[in-house]
């Protein structure tokens, strides 16, 4: 809910969120920016979770799952790709 109050929300050049969050997951997050958005958000989602369901959920999502740790290599070649629109 802080997030999403957040006046300049809606400039990031990259969103990065946990998917366990206090209220609504990360899923929910990222689609309520996108859906806010004018154009399409580059975003990715973290998560520590090992449950099937919740990593078949994540992974049906339109966004990009991390499962923690995530290695700084591995986020800023996702950065980069999606700086330079490869997804």
């Amino acid at each position: 809910e802080q997030a999403l109050a957040w006046p300049n929300l809606l400039g990031a050049d990259f969103y990065l969120s946990d998917f366990t969050l206090p209220g609504a997951n990360g899923l929910e997050l990222l689609d309520t920016i996108a859906q806010a958005a004018a154009s399409p958000i580059n975003a990715a989602l973290m998560t520590g979770e090992t449950s099937p369901e919740l990593l078949g959920m994540m992974r049906a999502s339109r966004w990009t799952v991390l499962v923690k740790p995530v290695g700084l290599e591995n986020l800023q070649a996702l950065m980069r790709r999606a700086a330079l629109g490869l997804g």
